[in-house]
């Protein structure tokens, strides 16, 4: 009978180890954890700058629409929510928890453009220019698109084409010339 009773300690023990973990492991967060900002008010917001918008700022208006916030790239009006991600030469790249419907609602009246290319859920706002920003005419290329739980915004800036380029009708009558000569 002594041989049993290790045995019958050790899964005595094994259980209340199993016990105690299980235990530890559930439960409710620490009390210095906070819970994740929901979309409907703004944690601070980091720009290209470095800028952050004020906590606790409200993210729609009273019409339930995405509002606009203080910080412009290339004449374009960013919405509030937007959390800088990165730059690359001529593109700057958001992220946000607004819901994609309405960062494509916020920023479909502000672009003027003859294409827009849909891409599931998103969209591309193709060499579209700024309404309001006579005075900086840039061409912007604007994708809104869905990253997992986020939406990504990138907006690409097409530089105007250079001063030195020929007048469009030298360049339309050269491309016909050498269209005859392929004939």
């Amino acid at each position: 009978m002594s041989r049993h009773l290790p045995q019958t300690r050790h899964r005595g023990l094994a259980l209340v180890l199993t016990t105690g973990m299980l235990v530890g492991c559930g439960g409710k967060a620490p009390a210095d954890e906070t819970p994740a900002p929901s979309p409907t008010t703004a944690a601070p917001q980091t720009s290209a700058e470095g800028e952050t918008s004020a906590p606790g700022e409200p993210l729609y208006g009273a019409d339930g629409k995405l509002l606009p916030s203080d910080e412009f790239l290339a004449g374009l009006r960013l919405p509030r929510g937007l959390r800088f991600f990165r730059k690359d030469n001529l593109e700057s790249i958001y992220r946000t928890e607004v819901p994609l419907k309405d960062v494509l609602a916020y920023f479909g009246p502000l672009l003027t453009t003859g294409k827009v290319d849909r891409i599931g859920d998103g969209a591309i706002y193709r060499r579209a220019t700024v309404r309001g920003a006579e005075m900086n005419p840039t061409k912007v290329e604007v994708s809104i698109l869905p990253a997992g739980q986020l939406t990504r915004i990138a907006i690409l800036q097409i530089p105007p084409s250079s001063k030195n380029a020929p007048p469009v009708q030298e360049t339309r009558a050269q491309y016909y010339k050498r269209a005859r000569m392929l004939d």
